[in-house]
């Protein structure tokens, strides 16, 4: 089979499977197995593919019908300039996060030591070390399965990255000039209204925050100021609807510093304590 017949045959299973954009996450699958780039399926659009690869195709859009996520499938993902291995222990980073890696950066601000609360895959850490190479890092999770992953992920990115085994603050014992998290932050009684793909296959320590939604919020301030120089400035990644009330947290904790940023979509997204 050629690669436009390959194309036509899974584009209609995706749209008999009702997927959005079936002609984009063909391509997405078909650049994974060739390693040839999009402009290239079609300049190549009569090119024979070998066995393996055929079945390579199959096999990895047989798993996305059953809506589980390409970066799954594929055991990989990008975040801004960094390569990062995947897999279901860990979240998969989004766009949002990386807006607010990317405001860090943008901002040429020095910093000492960092702390990323609740690293995961490390995409966050590792992308503050890749550009503030002078800064100590630290990276935290309660998931030995996740840092193990990230660890993989700063030997990949050719980054230095001191990851603790941690319950929030629990084995932290310094002081930061730099606190980023993306906790959990989706309340126990939203978490059944989102996307099958994200119910089913990202793991829900990473996405559920008990009854409210604002217990991470609340935890990470209460002790926050323990772990804080002078200067420090703490960035999280709020969820929609959810800034005031992470604002008063921040208030009730004794910050007076609070600046919220939209997102790309016009979102408040961005919380930034000082």
């Amino acid at each position: 089979m050629n690669i436009s017949e390959i194309k036509q045959m899974c584009q209609q299973k995706l749209i008999k499977a009702d997927f959005e954009n079936p002609e984009l996450q063909t391509d997405l699958i078909l650049v994974h197995v060739t390693g040839l780039k999009r402009t290239e399926l079609y300049l190549h659009r009569e090119q024979i593919l070998p066995d393996k690869d055929v079945k390579n195709v199959w096999q990895c859009l047989e798993r996305r019908v059953r809506h589980e996520p390409l970066q799954y499938i594929f055991g990989e993902t990008d975040f801004l300039d960094c390569r990062l291995l995947l897999n279901p222990d860990v979240l998969i980073p989004r766009s949002e996060t990386e807006f607010m890696v990317d405001m860090i950066i943008r901002s040429r601000q020095k910093f000492t030591k960092v702390l990323d609360l609740g690293t995961g895959s490390g995409a966050i850490a590792i992308a503050l070390a890749k550009h503030f190479p002078d800064a100590e890092m630290d990276a935290s999770d309660i998931s030995a399965a996740a840092l193990t992953l990230a660890r993989k992920n700063a030997i990949l990115n050719n980054v230095h990255i001191n990851f603790i085994l941690s319950d929030l603050f629990q084995n932290i014992n310094s002081r930061y000039d730099l606190i980023i998290s993306n906790p959990p932050y989706v309340a126990d009684y939203l978490y059944n209204d989102l996307p099958d793909e994200i119910r089913h296959y990202e793991p829900v320590k990473a996405l559920k925050a008990g009854v409210t939604g604002y217990e991470f919020f609340r935890n990470i301030l209460a002790e926050a100021k323990d772990h804080l120089t002078s200067r420090a400035v703490i960035y999280f990644e709020i969820g929609y609807g959810q800034a005031d009330q992470v604002r008063k947290i921040a208030t009730d904790s004794g910050f007076s510093s609070i600046e919220v940023i939209k997102d790309l979509n016009g979102r408040d997204r961005i919380m930034i304590i000082g």
